[in-house]
């Protein structure tokens, strides 16, 4: 692969700044912090009863571990959510997305037929598709029906997905809800053929932080963000009951290279973040961690991503009660709630859960996302939840509200 030639880093605040002389902008520093020395380093469809009412029975609580009083400040005031609509008929969950060079969206679809099933489309319990058009008004068509491992032995889901420097990567954990292993394998065709190594994935035993792999998409064809490295959230599970959070950065052309990563391991006393090459010294981002078990977003998969219109990065959650985002100038932080886009049984999204944000056709103050749900232990096709459903979220910002 080419090596990355950082582009403009996206703006931020204190505590990590430069001024850029030209314009006038703040923008985050290239050289973000100090490095510490470096380490190398059943199908579900039918799930068990216990394991589906461990999904259905999450329910608000008041864990969430708040940001600091006074850094920082936020930039959205309140979000609302269009009612969810359906552009292509599918049968799925787990819906997360990255924006290709050539214009196109790949999405991920875990445990179901896909999009555009019919009569003998085989069951996956990971696929693969491809959306084209302009959002909302979009067309699906499978690329991969059955993504790595996806067997019913392995039976692997997708994480998060992410294109980058003309490659597609698929974070993949094995099996559902707490898997053994996490690994990242790669498509330099579109999506038509993978590769990935399973014997260096990170296990319960080995960078057990990132079983879970939670890619930062900036945008059209890059993952590239401050100091031209790219992010990536960490967690042991899908479920998440340990409730923490972390944060990983790598070069570009390390993706598939933990031992050129390096991990968030604490502010310095300017503010700075620290980052270290030992995945042991790996610190929980406060704002994104929960101190128990909750129905907030660490307990679920996520979808993160940066947002040019606002000059934010957001991360989006569900857990079938409710739904968040959470907004931050860097992706270390510092994290606020931004809203709620649904809370309750007399939602519309009622029962949706880890929602994948979609970086193409943003506009200035709304972006779109998929989320699909359940309110059944065992959803059919047809099912209108249980499929990719599509969502506008728009934002109020803090200097339009009071027009």
């Amino acid at each position: 692969m080419k090596k990355d030639d950082p582009p403009p880093l996206p703006p931020a605040e204190k505590p990590c700044i430069v001024t850029d002389s030209r314009s006038g902008n703040t923008r985050l520093n290239t050289d973000p912090g100090a490095v510490k020395g470096k380490t190398d380093v059943s199908r579900r469809l039918r799930i068990p009863p216990a394991a589906a009412a461990l999904i259905l029975a999450l329910c608000p609580a008041a864990a969430f571990c708040r940001s600091p009083a006074g850094v920082g400040k936020s930039v959205i005031r309140a979000i609302s959510a269009s009612q969810p609509s359906a552009p292509f008929e599918s049968h799925g969950d787990l819906w997360f997305s990255t924006w290709a060079d050539d214009g196109t969206v790949f999405v991920s679809w875990g445990d179901g037929y896909g999009p555009g099933f019919g009569a003998g489309t085989p069951f996956s319990h990971h696929g693969l598709a491809r959306l084209r058009g302009v959002f909302p008004d979009v067309r699906a068509e499978v690329a991969r029906r059955f993504m790595p491992l996806s067997d019913d032995e392995n039976n692997s889901k997708p994480t998060s997905l992410l294109f980058h420097e003309g490659r597609l990567y698929a974070a993949v954990h094995s099996p559902l809800l707490f898997p053994r292993m996490g690994f990242t394998a790669y498509s330099d065709d579109y999506g038509a053929t993978f590769s990935y190594d399973p014997a260096g994935a990170r296990t319960r035993e080995r960078n057990p932080a990132f079983v879970c792999l939670i890619f930062v998409n900036m945008g059209k064809g890059s993952g590239a963000g401050p100091g031209g490295f790219v992010y990536a959230f960490g967690m042991p599970a899908e479920v998440n009951v340990s409730g923490e959070v972390y944060l990983a950065r790598m070069p570009g052309d390390g993706i598939l290279d933990e031992a050129s990563w390096t991990y968030f391991a604490g502010l310095d006393a300017a503010g700075a973040p620290v980052w270290s090459g030992n995945p042991a010294e790996a610190e929980r981002i406060e704002s994104l961690s929960s101190r128990r078990y909750s129905s907030l977003f660490p307990n679920m998969l996520f979808s993160a991503a940066y947002h040019p219109g606002i000059e934010r990065y957001l991360v989006m959650t569900a857990t079938t009660a409710e739904g968040r985002l959470y907004e931050a100038p860097a992706p270390w932080g510092v994290w606020r709630l931004a809203g709620k886009w649904f809370e309750g049984a007399g939602s519309e999204w009622y029962g949706a859960y880890m929602p994948g944000i979609i970086t193409k056709d943003m506009g200035a103050d709304y972006f779109y996302f998929a989320a699909g749900g359940r309110t059944a232990l065992d959803p059919a096709p047809g099912d209108e939840k249980y499929s990719f459903r599509l969502g506008k979220i728009t934002m109020v910002l803090e200097e339009a509200a009071g027009e």
